[in-house]
């Protein structure tokens, strides 16, 4: 069919559409008069535009959809669709709405996809939407947007993907033309998506800048497989042959001769409604990297068949015509990409990619020797044969060095190699030739590896890549020597105990070590790979054991005092030396002593201890530097003070790396041992950040985002693998028994109080009972929120916006709220009235105040503090003034007695129980009958007596209760959630029935790795 025949076919095609269906037939009768041919041809067309929404889309019904996704806007926000809250509107389009949603099972933002009302009728339109999400999901790649979910809820079908925050690269293009670093990058990231999906048989149809977008940290996402085909094509036949297999999706019906895609990025065959496969891709990317070049299309027109016609018959203007000093490979490679016949484009979506990192990496070495910009623009003409390939033979050559830098193994040399060979092929230089045949001498290799380790070669780009997708929690990941495996602990598909796991990095599926009942955490490679030491942790002890990476027979080392003062399992850590003689390890060698880091002898059992922390410290999770010289570990105060210290291995001067008392659960050594990578909530919610050994200021790690944790690095140095995870707890109500249950052993069963899809903790009653205060994240950030004493009535009293905020307290008259906040640096104490309003700072030093009560007066307010070196409990008038300290020996949560007489208080991470003191002074000693154990942070001090958790024979803990009249203590009732694994908090209703806690109902964590780490 000739262009002109086409365009003649869209012409009475555009006009068609101008009249109702009933009146088409009779017009097309008139309109071709006696070309019978031609008025089939058209007919045949018609037909297929009511089977496909993106057929030649027309602007007339794109209005019309978009009119009738608005008029659903109003009705679907604040909407819950399935588990998805509708938090805003994105975009509008043909074939829908597009929303910001919260996924409330997962607490992740995603994108909704709502199909208009009319649309979701027409089962076609359907079918297309059904094949967007089968096709997305079938592909799992950084550059690919992800897929979580296809449903209905009602009458509303919906497509949840993830929520990717950047602009398309239409809304780039707006601002004009790119330059030609980035035209690359994008490039090359559009091609990879590409590539992934070849592989997997799928050709995406509908390249164009709409469907690419853009991170604003450069990461690109390819949108939209809703024209996509699964193919099967033999290279070897012509592609309209009869024995071409089209694999349609479940339920696509997309008939021959339809054309299906957007007109101005269509290539020929697809434009004249032939079968297509992957070139077809390669022709739309060739279009955008003209556009992203030039700042327009290559193919225009004013209707659409004339678009087509020009895609059909005319060949676009060069690139040199048009970008002053575009590199010619780089002109060479868009005219390739354009070939009006298939058969003389890339073959494969690889080929061009290899072009384009070639490419790419010949410009970023001119970049840095100092021969061109990062517009691509030479000092050297690019355009003469000659210096071309002088040009070509030094950049070569400078690459190839970066190669024989790293050729002290087989690995490096091959690397050599294979260049040199993908060199050859592309360039035909005898340079190169000649190169490789002297690089057989030794003498040139070393030069090479000098010349290399002088030059700053640039780094390929940072990919991120899921590493687990499972159900449950999936956390602690551990590279083997190699780098090629992960170690972790996982608590299964059905969320039971933790056990060990190994898998290979993108292959395989998870091979479990472990079985044991109890906890199995902390998994550390053997220096050769043959050996992991894990921690199997139990209210009775933590033990320590060896297993053989592939399975097999488990050895006991020794064991540890449990830890269960520790926040959460994640902190409980061992490293192995790289001679492979030592376990660092957490330990204390009684129950009264703190927690120091020990040296634990692999052959001997022996333990040799390496720090002592100062009282109310704890020093956990040791590393290994690379060099095995040095020891990190996190020194804990208390909950909001943790940092960063370092010790050589065989003793000697404490070096502190971190001075700010922000949390920090977890840290990883850099392979070349110049920093420590940590997870921090310095940044509002917890994130990766760096710090140099030598000293200096954390920076966070650009290429991890939210909820990060537990951080690990490869030997290499080029992947680093860390924990997601996000946690939802909620406040529950325990009733105590009546008397004749709790002689016959019998409790109540704890009821859902409070509860979100995010994290609520930290209740208290208030005075009289109505009400609870407590801390909730349900607005995006953690925020003071009161609500009636049966849950019922939330509302917000804080408005601090990412401010860390804690331990709510009422006043004795019910007036007032104390907590503790973080809106900038340190923690301090804070006031407000209980109906909301502006909160009032009670201290302001330079220092961390923490977990504030009242006295039982109101006159005074007692808080924990580290402005004397070490945390203690300090008071200061509830109207202001000078604060003073009141314990000596370490001091941290206190309450006052109902008398006002005696301060009950805890010491933190020390030895666990509650102390007494008197209020004006005196001596302080511990309460022999409130051995608290590890939850210290769980304990209410009432009229009668003291509520408190404490572990019991069975793996649950209870709740009991101490009386000030008998003095003895009486079980209440087993927690059935252990409370250690969500934050802290425990309050008692002022007649003694009722006490609320916070439980964690579940917890999301996968791992996460990350290629090209730097």
């Amino acid at each position: 069919m000739t262009p002109e025949r086409y365009k003649r076919i869209g012409q009475l095609f555009d006009q068609a559409l101008e009249f109702v269906p009933e009146d088409r037939a009779d017009f097309l009768k008139q309109a071709s008069g006696d070309d019978a041919e031609l008025c089939a041809e058209v007919q045949k067309l018609l037909s297929n535009y009511s089977e496909s929404e993106e057929f030649l889309p027309r602007p007339a019904l794109d209005v019309a959809a978009k009119q009738m996704a608005q008029n659903q806007t109003a009705s679907a926000l604040r909407k819950q669709i399935g588990h998805y809250q509708i938090l805003s509107l994105l975009g509008v389009g043909g074939m829908g709405v597009v929303y910001l949603a919260e996924d409330a099972r997962l607490r992740r933002k995603v994108a909704l996809k709502l199909l208009t009302d009319n649309i979701a009728q027409d089962k076609g339109r359907l079918r297309r939407f059904e094949q967007e999400a089968f096709s997305a999901s079938a592909l799992n790649h950084p550059n690919i947007l992800t897929i979580f979910e296809f449903g209905a809820e009602g009458d509303t079908h919906f497509l949840a993907s993830e929520f990717v925050e950047g602009e398309t690269l239409r809304a780039r293009l707006q601002r004009g033309p790119l330059p030609l670093d980035e035209v690359l990058d994008i490039g090359l990231q559009t091609a990879q998506a590409l590539a992934a999906a070849n592989d997997a048989g799928i050709v995406h149809r509908d390249m164009k800048p709409e469907n690419i977008m853009v991170r604003a940290d450069g990461l690109v996402k390819v949108l939209d497989f809703g024209l996509a085909k699964l193919t099967e094509i033999s290279r070897d036949s012509n592609p309209s042959d009869s024995d071409i297999r089209t694999l349609q999706l479940p339920h696509t019906n997309t008939h021959p001769g339809a054309v299906l895609g957007t007109p101005n990025y269509m290539s020929p065959e697809q434009a004249r409604g032939l079968p297509v496969d992957a070139r077809t891709d390669i022709f739309s990317l060739g279009i955008i990297l003209y556009e992203m070049s030039t700042g327009k299309t290559p193919f225009v027109g004013e209707t659409a068949s004339d678009v087509i016609a020009e895609i059909l018959k005319s060949e676009p203007a060069p690139l040199g015509s048009l970008i002053a000093g575009v590199p010619r490979e780089f002109e060479r490679i868009v005219e390739q990409t354009l070939r009006k016949s298939c058969e003389e484009r890339y073959q494969e979506i690889k080929d061009l990619l290899t072009d384009l990192r070639d490419l790419k990496s010949d410009l970023d070495f001119q970049i840095k020797l100092g021969r061109s910009s990062p517009s691509g623009e030479t000092i050297l003409n690019r355009t003469d044969p000659q210096r071309r390939a002088v040009t070509n033979q030094t950049l070569n050559f400078n690459k190839a060095a970066s190669y024989v830098s790293a050729a002290h193994n087989a690995s490096g040399l091959e690397k050599f190699l294979k260049y040199l060979v993908g060199a050859t092929r592309r360039h035909k230089l005898a340079a190169v030739l000649t190169l490789a045949s002297l690089a057989a001498g030794a003498g040139l290799v070393l030069w090479l590896s000098k010349f290399g380790q002088q030059q700053d070669l640039p780094l390929a780009a940072a990919r991120v890549i899921p590493f687990t997708t499972l159900a449950g929690a999936a956390d602690q990941p551990a590279f083997s020597p190699d780098g090629n495996q992960i170690a972790f602990a996982w608590n299964g598909a059905n969320g039971e105990n933790l056990d060990l796991y190994v898998k290979l990095i993108g292959a395989g599926t998870p091979l479990r070590l472990t079985t044991d009942p109890a906890e199995d955490i902390s998994p550390a490679w053997s220096p050769d790979g043959r050996y992991l030491a894990f921690i199997r942790r139990s209210p009775v002890e933590n033990a320590i054991f060896i297993v053989p990476a592939l399975g097999g027979a488990e050895r006991k080392l020794g064991q540890t005092e449990p830890s269960l003062s520790r926040q959460a399992w994640s902190q409980c850590r061992l490293s192995w030396s790289p001679d492979g003689k030592f376990l660092a390890i957490s330990d204390r060698a009684s129950p009264q002593e703190r927690y120091g880091i020990f040296l634990l002898s692999v052959e001997e059992g022996d333990k040799q201890r390496l720090t002592s922390p100062p009282e109310s410290f704890g020093d956990d999770a040791p590393a290994f530097s690379p060099d095995g010289q040095n020891v990190v570990f996190i020194r804990s105060g208390s909950f909001s003070s943790e940092d960063l210290y370092l010790i050589p291995t065989h003793g000697g001067e404490l070096r502190q790396l971190t001075t700010d008392g922000l949390r920090i659960p977890s840290l990883a050594w850099t392979a070349n041992g110049r920093e420590i990578v940590f997870s921090s909530n310095r940044g509002g919610g917890f994130s990766l950040w760096r710090v140099a050994v030598s000293g200096g200021t954390p920076e966070r790690v650009a290429v991890t985002g939210q909820n990060a944790y537990s951080p690990a690095i490869s030997r290499q140095g080029n992947r680093l693998a860390y924990n997601v995870s996000s946690l939802d707890s909620n406040i529950v109500r325990l009733d105590r028994a009546s008397p004749t249950n709790q002689a016959a052993g019998r409790q109540n069963s704890p009821t859902k109080l409070i509860s979100s899809t995010r994290q609520d903790h930290s209740p208290q009653f208030s005075p009289d009972g109505s009400k609870v205060v407590f801390v909730s994240d349900r607005s995006g950030s953690d925020e003071i929120w009161v609500c009636e004493s049966n849950g019922s009535n939330p509302a917000q009293l804080t408005f601090l916006e990412g401010t860390v905020v804690g331990t709510p307290r009422w006043s004795p008259d019910g007036q007032q709220i104390l907590f503790d906040a973080r809106p900038a640096g340190n923690s301090d104490i804070y006031v407000m009235s209980a109906k909301g309003g502006k909160p009032r700072a009670l201290t302001l030093e330079p220092s961390h105040d923490v977990i504030p009560s009242w006295s039982r007066d109101g006159r005074w307010i007692y808080f924990c503090s580290n402005r004397s070196g070490d945390f203690q409990t300090w008071r200061v008038p509830a109207d202001g003034g000078q604060a003073t300290q009141v314990t000596a020996h370490g001091g941290f949560e206190a309450f006052e007695s109902p008398d006002g007489q005696l301060l009950y208080y805890t010491k933190g991470r020390g030895p666990g129980g509650i102390w007494q003191m008197p209020v004006a002074g005196g001596e302080e000693r511990q309460v022999p009958e409130l051995l608290t154990a590890g939850y210290w942070r769980y304990w209410a001090v009432q009229e009668q007596g003291i509520y408190f958790v404490a572990p019991v024979a069975s793996r649950r803990p209870a709740i009991k209760f101490f009386s000030f009249a008998t003095r003895r203590v009486m079980q209440l009732g087993v927690i059935e959630r252990d409370p250690l694994q969500g934050p802290p908090g425990l309050t008692v209703s002022p007649d003694g029935r009722s006490v609320l806690y916070a439980q964690a109902d579940q917890s999301i964590s996968d791992i996460i790795l990350i290629e090209n780490f730097r």
